[in-house]
């Protein structure tokens, strides 16, 4: 029988590979929006630039590391999968929604 925290862990075991790499896209994703907001207090433009991909990034770990401790036990491939598609999904999504924010609401207020 398999340790819990091997790869190509059965169903029903537990692996952390997907909680690690859903907490270090979190961690990364708050660096990500430290740098905005030390980005925007340098320059207004300087912080748009930087919110395209630092808010983005926030949003995508936050999701992953949503997903991830509810799968920790579904075996390797959605353990880790998992958080990498909801995480990629937030990305876009959370892109999509700064774009549509600087395009839509910015230039009104």
């Amino acid at each position: 029988m398999q340790s819990g925290n091997q790869p190509g862990a059965p169903e029903g075991e537990t692996t952390n590979v997907g909680l690690i790499i859903a907490g270090l896209w979190l961690g990364l994703g708050l660096l990500s929006c430290v740098a905005t907001g030390v980005a925007g207090a340098m320059s207004e433009t300087m912080g748009m630039n930087v919110s395209y991909f630092g808010v983005p990034m926030f949003f995508a770990g936050l999701g992953a590391m949503i997903v991830a401790p509810f799968v920790r036990t579904k075996g390797t491939p959605v353990a880790v999968g998992a958080p990498i598609g909801c995480g990629c999904g937030g990305f876009i999504l959370a892109g999509m929604a700064v774009a549509v924010f600087y395009v839509a609401i910015w230039p009104s207020l």
